[in-house]
Parts: structure tokens; C-alpha cells; sequence
């Protein structure tokens, strides 16, 4: 795939060129055909009012004729060769406009597999490191568990990698919302909160949720549940052991805003403009961890439903604030 797409770009400069040369020689025949047909029409009323006797002044119009025609031939052929490059410079700028989406999303893909093929890689590079070293000799049972647990966390890591590959992918290909479902918005995110609670408790987090009990939503629920536990994932890596996690529901002019607030550090202003950006990790990123598609990921279903999401520093943590523009 990466080879396919290492000879896409010349394959765009062989077409802008193509294009380029398609678009030239169809208006140089247009500028021809029309040159071919005013010269015929002009000859054609300059022969037609010409005395055709035999006297000297006859001979005179004909030779003026003759000269009117070659520089009238002449004049044309100018206007058609300046036409021509101009309408080649201009055919060449068309082509680049009209190619350009093609280049921007080759070089989307172009990146996207070269920052899929690392998240893949480095995984199975470690456990095939690990398994090689662990079968270099005999070992106990301890140090074969640890070796299994340690594969183990790697190939969540690469589950979870792939799941957001995917659902990355998906995104830019579909931004259908139409699977949209009333529901009362604290029973669906209840649902996100017993799914994570084992998760959150293990990190000896608390979690609370403040969502009135009678706010109702037409939302595509399952792409929001998933921003909601991608929300939470992140902050289960910044929050410190005895930390707080809050999610909040609030509903304003057609729209619901989902607020998760984590207890964590500060994110860098400068990072602040990039977290929503695919594969992008900040300075504060812990030990590298995740894909950089999560945020992503949250990104691509609030704006599919028409709303937003921001980061924002508060005091004590940060808060994750989601728009989302409810079905009517």
C-alpha cells in the first residue's frame, strides 16, 4: 500500500500534465476552427466585392486584396500562437486547481499509512523482542507470566490502535448521522459509565456524573458513546491515582453539550490548537502512550453531528466540552 502510494504523486504530475495538454489543445482547436472560419468569411466578402474586369484598376484591388488577406492571415496567426500560451499557462493552473483535492487527500493517505504502520509495528516489535529473549533459555513459571502479561498489554494496545485505525478510516469516508435514536441522555450515559467503571476503578479514580434526569436527545447515541469512553480513556491517562473524573449533560438552543472534566495537569497552550489532530501527541503526553486518534476520533463525531469540541484548561484540570446539534 505504502509502495502504491509512493508512485501516486508522479502519477499526479504526469496528469497534471496531461491535463494541461488536454485543456491547451482543446481551446487551440477552438481558436483555430474559429480563426479558419472568420478567414473564410472575410475572403469570401472581400472576393465578392471585387471587380472582376480585366482593367489595371481591377489588377490593383486584386493585389490589395492579396495583401489585406496575407496580413489578415498573418494577424491570425499571431492572436492564435499568444492565445495558444496564454491558454497553456491558464490550462496549467486549471489543472493544478482541479488536482489539487486529489494531491491533499494521497498526502493524507500517504501519511496515515506511514503513522498506522509504526503504531502496528512497534507493538509486535516488542513482544517478538520479549518472546525471543524469554526463549533464549529455560526460565520459572514467574518469568514466563510476566512475559505473557506483558504480550497481553500489547496486543490491547494494538486492539485498541486498530479499533481507532478503523473507525478513523471510516471517518473520512462517511459522515452519515442518520442512525439517530431519542433517548433519555442519562440512561445512555450510564451505560458508557458501567462499561468504564472497572477501568476506573483500577486507576482508584472517582467518577460522578451530573446529567438531569429528564434530558432527552436525538443523537446518533452509539458514535456518542464512543466519543464519551474515547473522553474518559484519555483522562484515565493524565488524572493522578485519587483523581476525579465528571461528565456533565446540558441542553441550550438545540444543542447538547457533554462536559468531561479530568483532575489532571494543565495541557501546553501550544499543544491546545493540535490535540484533534490524527496521530498528533503533545509534550504532555505520557511516555508516548496512545495513537493519537482518540481525540480524533471525538473530533469527527461532533463535527458529523454538526457541533464542536474543545479542550480547556480550568482550575484543578482540564474539561473536554463537546456541542452536539440535536435532531429535532
Amino acid at each position: 500500500m505504502g509502495a502504491d502510494i509512493g508512485y501516486a504523486l508522479p502519477m499526479i504530475r504526469s496528469a497534471r500534465v496531461k491535463l494541461t495538454l488536454a485543456y491547451t489543445g482543446g481551446i487551440a482547436l477552438i481558436m483555430a476552427a474559429f480563426s479558419m472560419a472568420l478567414y473564410v468569411a472575410l475572403e469570401s466578402v472581400a472576393i465578392s466585392s471585387l471587380d472582376v474586369g480585366g482593367n489595371a484598376t481591377a489588377r490593383v484591388e486584386q493585389a490589395l486584396l492579396a495583401a489585406d488577406l496575407s496580413r489578415a492571415r498573418l494577424v491570425l496567426l499571431s492572436v492564435n500562437a499568444a492565445g495558444w500560451i496564454l491558454s497553456a499557462c491558464l490550462s496549467h493552473i486549471v489543472a493544478r486547481r482541479t488536482l489539487r483535492p486529489i494531491q491533499k487527500a494521497v498526502e493524507r493517505q500517504r501519511q496515515f499509512t506511514a503513522h498506522a504502520s509504526h503504531e502496528l509495528r512497534t507493538p509486535l516489535t516488542i513482544m517478538k523482542g520479549e518472546i525471543e529473549v524469554t526463549l533464549a533459555r529455560e526460565r520459572c513459571p514467574g518469568e514466563y507470566r510476566r512475559t505473557l502479561d506483558l504480550v497481553n498489554a500489547e496486543v490491547d494496545h494494538m486492539e485498541h490502535s486498530v479499533n481507532d485505525l478503523l473507525g478513523l478510516a471510516q471517518a473520512e469516508v462517511s459522515r452519515d448521522v442518520s442512525m439517530r435514536e431519542r433517548r433519555l441522555v442519562a440512561e445512555a450515559i450510564d451505560e458508557v459509565v458501567k462499561s468504564v467503571l472497572p477501568r476506573v476503578e483500577g486507576h482508584a479514580i472517582r467518577l460522578t456524573c451530573d446529567v438531569p434526569s429528564g434530558l432527552e436527545a436525538g443523537l446518533n447515541w452509539e458514535r456518542v458513546q464512543h466519543l464519551l469512553r474515547n473522553l474518559i480513556d484519555n483522562a484515565l491517562r493524565y488524572a493522578s491515582s485519587g483523581g476525579e473524573i465528571r461528565l456533565q449533560a446540558r441542553a441550550h438552543g438545540g444543542e447538547l453539550a457533554l462536559i468531561v472534566f479530568n483532575s489532571g495537569p494543565h495541557i501546553p497552550p501550544n499543544d491546545l490548537p493540535y490535540l484533534f489532530v490524527p496521530f498528533y501527541r503533545g509534550r504532555a503526553s505520557v511516555n508516548g502512550t496512545g495513537a493519537g486518534l482518540g481525540l480524533a476520533l471525538c473530533d469527527w463525531v461532533a463535527r458529523s453531528h454538526g457541533g464542536s469540541i474543545t479542550a480547556q484548561n480550568r482550575p484543578g484540570g482540564v474539561s473536554f466540552v463537546v456541542h452536539l446539534r440535536m435532531a429535532k
